[in-house]
């Protein structure tokens, strides 16, 4: 781990470590190899250090309104599996 960094750095330096070795990992999988390496990063961490959404995200551009200065934003991706997806396309009355 980086010597000299703080010790909050850490998690994060351990998270970063395991997604650029992993950058396709589920969560839990970037959570064991940051704990692998640092012994206690929280799923939480995770999360916090995963901030970006992948490619062109003009509608995820904040507008400054009424002087406002944004200081922080979340955005949540809810999905669905294909076979969830089939499922909820389906009628409830055909579902078996």
């Amino acid at each position: 781990m980086a010597r000299g960094r703080p010790a909050r750095d850490q998690p994060r330096l351990a998270v970063l470590m395991a997604l650029s070795e992993y950058p396709h990992a589920t969560t839990d999988t970037v959570a064991r190899h940051a704990r692998h390496a640092r012994g206690s990063v929280s799923t939480q961490a995770v999360y916090d250090d995963v901030d970006r959404a992948l490619g062109e995200t003009p509608c995820l551009t904040p507008f400054p309104a009424h002087g406002l200065a944004l200081e922080e934003a979340e955005v949540v991706f809810w999905d669905y599996c294909p076979s969830c997806q089939t499922i909820r396309a389906t009628p409830k009355e055909t579902r078996s």
